[in-house]
């Protein structure tokens, strides 16, 4: 059970009892010295012990923002723009929020000149000038800040330097995250609510000359963390898991994390790694070839990462590749396999399992504008899944004949322009039913819109089964006989005790026919996948199910090469 309350003895004093567990005060600003310092101790200790928090080798960014000492007597530094050489130079970047608001200190093509020169020290938004301080007292002298540090208005810029990520956030000594801001005004620092009350004092001094006392304080919910504004950005996600090192600016406290460890203002226990334990196996294995057990491993990483990404938002749908290009660089490092939109040519058809995800409020759709092939789960805004630990005994059934991908500047991991992926397999065609009186009702026996939306149903020969919508089913536009898709089967697997199998497959309709010369392309975009199962030898699997048990689907399947677009 979760105490309601901390209990600390005096700072530097041992506790009594090991129920009173080890603490630190809170301070009441986190721009106070003591808060400072505190930061400035974590770093040293990282720096200083920890082996596997140093860098490897990295490109210095284009950018960098020089911090001087200002004029004498005063505590506002002097910045402008530096362009590093070859020399070695240790720098914090900034991961924040930029807002729904216009930023107003960017660099553009015309102000980049000026910014080489100086920047004003009021014209930087809260959150700048609090990371500046913050670089300054951990005795650094550059910052980068995307805002500035890509000429914002220069696409060419803005491309090369996106692609870059893995090497700033990486290459960086520490990264500041303002993770409790929503925007560029609200800043880093935050005060705080003195909740902390004596309960008990003694009567008699201690060793050090001071009066032993007992303080209490409510327990901070460190769950809350994953609630705040950074931690629902798309861009956030692979910045932080690529730094090296993290301070995390929280509403009541700081956070410290890096590769070897995490602590938190309020206590002086280290925290666990959990959702950076990832990153750093990325981290370690760089360009070394791996053998193939564990580059399935990686893949499975990988698409751990994607659903955990996919979740979060993003101002600019043009980004949803380019925000993770950072980390598949780390995946292509380690695999030395061709990236295709989020996927990898190595393991495209484990790549290919994804499940739309439904959402509660704004359904999952695909982009009007074009971002990638409809079998990436990029071409989708909303969360995706990978239900593939599900089937751990999972054979491909069908063959890879090839995959491209063409995007629109020289990075492969930036946007995408067209892709196409042909495949050998097992088909059959089925018609899309959309019945209103049939699927999950709830208590007052009427259907849920929320299922509604992403259940699809396929019938042929008297078969019926359900297939989950890659986009909600419009119930109203549709007619309930839907057009003719085909089902291409991509693999079959089982449980553990081999009690279930089941086929995996995609569920395709028709866009259009290319003839050449030698045979004609028939061309297709996914639009679900279907899980059916095949057969069972359990007496509580859902045999008995109609919408998952269809044995024999694909009995009288034709194999063709179909392209995917």
């Amino acid at each position: 059970m979760q105490p309601d309350a901390n209990l600390r003895m005096n700072e530097g004093q041992p506790a009594p009892r090991s129920a009173f567990g080890p603490a630190r005060p809170i301070s009441s600003h986190s721009a106070s010295d003591r808060c400072q310092r505190l930061l400035a101790e974590w770093l040293d200790d990282c720096v200083t012990n920890h082996t596997e928090c140093k860098v490897k080798s990295f490109i210095l960014p284009t950018r960098l923002l020089l911090i001087g000492p200002g004029l004498p007597g005063s505590p506002i530094p002097s910045v402008r723009l530096y362009e590093p050489s070859n020399e070695r130079v240790d720098y914090a970047a900034l991961s924040h929020c930029w807002g729904t608001h216009q930023l107003q200190l960017i660099t553009t093509k015309a102000t980049l000149s000026d910014r080489k020169r100086d920047i004003s020290w009021e014209s930087f938004p809260k959150t700048f000038q609090d990371a500046i301080l913050t670089t300054r007292s951990l005795g650094l002298q550059c910052l980068w800040v995307d805002a500035l540090c890509i000429v914002q208005d220069d696409p060419q810029d803005r491309d090369r330097e996106s692609g870059n990520m893995k090497d700033v956030y990486g290459g960086a000594f520490v990264t500041i995250a303002s993770t409790w801001s929503s925007n560029s005004v609200q800043g880093c620092f935050s005060a705080r609510e003195a909740e902390e009350r004596v309960v008990w004092q003694s009567r008699y001094r201690g060793p050090d000359g001071a009066n032993p006392k007992i303080f209490a304080r409510r327990v901070m919910d460190h769950e809350v963390f994953r609630e705040q504004p950074l931690c629902n950005r798309a861009w956030a996600y692979q910045e932080q898991l690529l730094s090296r090192r993290l301070i995390h600016f929280l509403p009541e406290e700081v956070r410290w994390e890096c590769r070897t460890s995490s602590k938190c203002e309020c206590s002086l226990r280290e925290r666990g790694l959990r959702h950076r334990e990832a990153s750093y196996e990325m981290w370690s294995a760089g360009a070394t070839p791996l053998p193939s057990d564990t580059l399935s491993h990686y893949y499975s990483t990988w698409y751990s990462l994607v659903a955990e990404y996919s979740r979060r938002g993003l101002s600019e749908t043009v980004d949803k590749l380019p925000a993770i290009s950072g980390l598949a660089k780390l995946i292509q490092e380690a695999s030395n396999s061709d990236y295709l939109a989020g996927l990898w040519s190595d393991d495209l058809i484990h790549g290919l399992l994804w499940t739309s995800l439904k959402r509660l409020g704004t359904p999952n759709r695909r982009v009007p504008q074009y971002r990638a092939p409809t079998w990436s789960w990029a071409s989708i805004d909303g969360p995706v899944q990978y239900h593939t630990w599900a089937l751990p005994r999972f054979e491909v059934t069908c063959r890879v004949l090839g995959g491209t991908c063409a995007t629109k500047g020289p990075d492969p991991f930036g946007q995408v322009s067209s892709g196409a992926v042909q495949i050998r397999g097992l088909t059959v065609p089925a018609v899309v039913h959309v019945d209103l009186e049939d699927g999950t009702h709830d208590m007052h026996g009427e259907q849920s819109l929320h299922e509604r939306l992403f259940r699809g149903w396929l019938l042929r020969d008297g078969q019926s089964a359900a297939f989950a919508a890659d986009e909600p089913i419009d119930l109203i536009k549709k007619p309930r006989k839907g057009p003719i898709v085909l089902c291409l089967q991509l693999g079959q697997g089982s449980d553990y005790h081999g009690n279930v199998e089941t086929t995996i497959s995609l569920v395709l309709a028709p866009c259009k026919v290319t003839k050449s010369s030698r045979e004609t392309v028939e061309k297709y975009e996914r639009i679900g996948v279907l899980h059916h199962v095949v057969a069972s030898r359990s007496p509580i699997s859902p045999k008995s199910s109609s919408d998952m048990y269809s044995p024999q689907w694909f009995h009288d399947a034709e194999e063709k090469v179909i392209t995917i677009i």
